[in-house]
């Protein structure tokens, strides 16, 4: 009989143990997955705000009847990310091209109107 049950535990172990694995490995890559969303999120908040930091920059000097470009905004809004992150000077300015649209500011935000 104990060599019975033995063999029976052994069994179950060699079934129960992958599927174990399986589930642990399953839900430690959903939280992995829910972290690089939250970080994504937290990132993308911070470009955001460094764009709309840069246009009020920018309009503020142009209120004092300062000269300011684009680049001039692209620069402190790269300036604010990468001090505030770990991204590089590049990967700051792609990213803030392709958030212009979502925060409608500078010339991303103009939509033209049609004639009627």
């Amino acid at each position: 009989m104990d060599y019975f049950l033995h063999v029976v535990v052994q069994a179950s172990l060699v079934i129960l143990v992958p599927i174990l694995v399986g589930t642990a490995v399953q839900l430690l890559r959903r939280i992995n997955i829910q972290l690089s969303e939250a970080q994504q999120a937290a990132l993308d908040k911070v470009i955001r705000r460094a764009i709309l930091e840069a246009e009020e920059w920018g309009a503020a000097r142009l209120k004092a009847k300062l000269p300011v470009t684009s680049h001039q905004k692209l620069e402190r809004a790269s300036n604010v990310i990468t001090t505030t992150t770990k991204l590089s000077v590049a990967d700051a300015e792609m990213r803030i091209r392709a958030m212009l649209p979502e925060t409608h500011a500078g010339a991303a935000g103009h939509r033209p109107t049609t004639p009627t």
